[in-house]
């Protein structure tokens, strides 16, 4: 038996064309520039869509990347209208992701602004499929969790940082960030079995899940950046904080500015105190 370890082959066509008209990307497939979903990890298709900023950004990453996900209609017809709103709805819980990660890690930012970014995403989220909960299942968990009755949101700015450590800690192993599944693929080959081992991934949205989960896995995780929360990879061993040489600058005047005020004001009370 011959044991082959090269994960999934499920590809993911490609745009001929892609038109944004009134608020809908008009897609038109091109099924003869289909790709891998998960060879295309080498090119950070995560970090593409989380930092595609305009609306040219982001068509020109379905044309070059394909929907996130398809009808089985919109796949026989070869086209596809899709909101762009559904695209930013995505990008956005994807980013809450990113964030909460980061900041869970002590990388980046304000563990309780994460989380609550990250349950008003997951709400948004929710809200956005064909047939929406009440209200998301981390919502569910959190009221059983911490008996909130009222508003998650407001009872994340409220509460402790020990009940904020604690609800991002139950949400991050629950957060699908891996919608994939494992399998084994069985063949005959005229007296010999092989079996593969590979991901089962339906579409790019969860191909993009599967990168994030994948970026951990394999110890390359993505950087966000502590001044504009971009996510980037980092080019060197070296650790980074910031995006861009302007981030970092940006960054250490504000924080001179700040120890300059914090020295004038402890001037001003010596000052004070001398007078008295």
């Amino acid at each position: 038996m011959k044991v082959q370890h090269y994960i999934n082959k499920d590809v993911w066509p490609r745009c001929r064309e892609v038109t944004l008209r009134d608020g809908i990307l008009h897609c038109s497939l091109a099924n003869e520039r289909t790709y891998v979903l998960t060879e295309a990890y080498r090119y950070d298709l995560h970090i593409r869509f989380a930092n595609a900023k305009t609306d040219h950004d982001l068509t020109q990453f379905v044309r070059d990347w394909g929907p996130l996900d398809l009808s089985e209609k919109e796949k026989l017809d070869n086209t596809a209208s899709i909101p762009l709103s559904d695209f930013r709805i995505f990008q956005r819980w994807l980013n809450a992701v990113l964030h909460l990660l980061a900041a869970f890690k002590g990388e980046a930012g304000d563990e309780r602004t994460a989380l609550r970014e990250f349950v008003e995403a997951e709400y948004e989220n929710e809200r956005n499929f064909p047939a929406p909960l009440d209200e998301p299942l981390s919502w569910s968990i959190l009221r059983q969790q911490f008996a909130v009755t009222g508003s998650i949101g407001d009872w994340v700015s409220g509460a402790s940082m020990g009940e904020v450590r604690t609800a991002t800690d139950s949400l991050l192993h629950l957060v699908v960030v891996l919608p994939a599944s494992g399998e084994l693929v069985f063949r005959r080959r005229r007296n010999r079995g092989e079996v593969e081992a590979r991901w089962a991934i339906d579409n790019l949205k969860e191909a993009l899940c599967w990168m994030v989960w994948y970026d951990e896995f394999t110890q390359h995780p993505i950087i966000c950046c502590q001044e504009c929360r971009k996510v980037f990879r980092g080019e060197t061993a070296h650790a980074r904080k910031y995006c861009s040489h302007e981030c970092g600058h940006r960054a250490t005047a504000r924080k001179w500015q700040r120890r300059k005020r914090e020295a004038l004001r402890s001037s001003k009370r010596n000052q004070r105190r001398e007078r008295k």
